[in-house]
């Protein structure tokens, strides 16, 4: 092992968010894994030195707890509930939270995994590429600058869920602007490769300030416990609302004071989804097994994962070498060239019963290579007996904002390259506003590219949603 003298450590630099949780009401714990990271204690397999830890200090917490032997410094008798626990990592140890939710090998929790509530990931990298599906409830912290993990690879994590169709655990992220890496944690310094506008990322040319953006996670640690463990429903709904996860309610622009966008997913309970796609089935059935018509708009369908136009012919549209989605999810491209054209999901008889939810919500971005202002256009509703009723997006929306970035010229890449992140983010629009339709019986849910004459959007997901 290091010398004490010259092991980092790491875990000490987010004793600032232990204490805040500790403020809050909540026992937590940073815990040192760097014998997971290194091979000063031996070579053992990936994750066992991490299970080790973790269960050693949960077991201590839970005997302590009991009032036992305590060597933890302060009163725990009776305070610890080791049937709830939230997991949050940083970096590898995001990942780390995320395969802890349905790794069976060792036995890490004292109660089980069916102790763990959610997990709280930030700037998670992750490493492997085949993963599990984990139902746990998800969220994420994806700094817009982060000069480690530049293309917000955590993003995955949630991208892979949302393809699991067995999955049903409510997801979110967010994507904090002019936030970095390191500056998470307290006792690391500015990141390896810093993003600014020497490497065309003007936007990230002045950070926010590391004090603000740790309080910034503090705040958000403390809301997503809340919407955990809450018991007052009023608090739970005050937690929903600051993490930007209220589907009646217009996406929100920033949280807590600072500049950040959102992607959510509600609980399967709580959506019919209409469109995701995870198959280019869906470009011509969507999921309730309604016809997908396209009028004077050029679909593409665009798997999940990295590849290129030459690895996959027929997915030039989807830019994947070109533009950075977090997570590189399947989604669609929408492009249309003229005013007039129509994106359209139509609603088979018995499967158009939407009155149950209040909101409309899709993920969706701008192609930055091919817009060069906000992609505009309106949504539309049709009954079974012929009425219709369009709501103009407002544009304001966050999703609909021009992803901050530069296009750049390439000599490998005619399209050329865009320098910046071009995150999928939600917008809700509230079913009561298309008046006249009868909810109950709903038969097409359309795009009308009516205010932009001419764009491309990536589509991810269409869905109904409720509170």
């Amino acid at each position: 092992p290091c010398a004490v003298e010259d092991e980092q450590p790491n875990y000490s630099g987010f004793g600032y968010l232990v204490s805040g949780l500790a403020e809050a009401g909540y026992v937590a714990l940073s815990v040192n894994i760097n014998a997971e990271n290194t091979f000063g204690f031996g070579e053992p397999v990936p994750g066992e030195r991490l299970a080790q830890l973790l269960r050693a200090h949960l077991v201590a917490l839970e005997t302590a707890s009991a009032g036992g032997e305590n060597g933890f410094g302060v009163a725990l008798n009776g305070r610890a509930d080791l049937s709830r626990i939230a997991l949050a990592g940083h970096s590898r140890g995001g990942e780390n939270a995320y395969w802890l939710t349905h790794q069976q090998e060792w036995d890490v929790f004292p109660q089980g995994n069916d102790s763990i509530a959610g997990i709280l990931l930030v700037a998670a990298s992750p490493a492997t590429f085949f993963l599990e599906t984990s139902d746990t409830p998800q969220a994420q912290v994806l700094p817009n600058c982060d000069g480690d993990v530049i293309g917000l690879d955590g993003q995955l994590f949630y991208e892979h869920n949302r393809l699991d169709e067995s999955h049903t655990a409510w997801m979110t992220s967010v994507v904090l602007a002019r936030a970095n890496h390191n500056h998470f944690n307290s006792i690391l310094r500015g990141d390896m490769a810093p993003q600014h506008s020497e490497g065309d990322r003007p936007d990230c040319d002045t950070l926010i300030e590391p004090e603000a953006q740790r309080q910034f996670l503090v705040d958000y640690a403390v809301d997503f416990l809340t919407v955990l463990f809450g018991e007052d429903a009023d608090a739970v709904g005050q937690a929903q609302r600051n993490l930007g996860l209220d589907v009646t309610a217009v996406a929100p622009s920033e949280l807590y004071g600072l500049p950040a966008r959102v992607a959510f997913q509600p609980p399967a309970d709580k959506r019919q989804t209409l469109f995701v796609p995870r198959t280019a089935d869906e470009q011509t059935t969507n999921l309730l097994g309604g016809t997908v018509t396209a009028e004077n708009v050029d679909t593409t369908f665009c798997p999940d994962r990295f590849y290129s136009p030459e690895s996959m012919p027929g997915t030039e549209a989807c830019h994947r070498v070109n533009v950075i989605v977090p997570g590189q999810p399947a989604h669609a491209v929408l492009a249309w060239s003229a005013p007039g054209a129509a994106w359209r999901l139509g609603l088979p008889e018995g499967q158009g019963d939407l009155s149950g939810y209040t909101t409309l919500s899709l993920r969706v971005v701008a192609d930055p290579l091919t817009m060069t202002e906000p992609p505009l256009f309106s949504l539309q509703l049709t009954d079974t007996a012929g009425n219709t009723a369009v709501v103009t997006l407002s544009p304001d929306e966050p999703a609909l904002q021009l992803p901050e970035g530069a296009v750049r010229e390439d000599e490998f890449l005619p399209a050329g390259v865009f320098r910046g992140i071009v995150p999928l983010l939600t917008l809700h629009v509230p079913l009561a506003d298309f008046a006249g339709v009868d909810a109950a019986q709903v038969s097409e849910v359309a795009v009308l590219f009516d205010q932009t004459p001419s764009g491309a959007i990536f589509l991810a997901d269409v869905a109904a949603t409720r509170p």
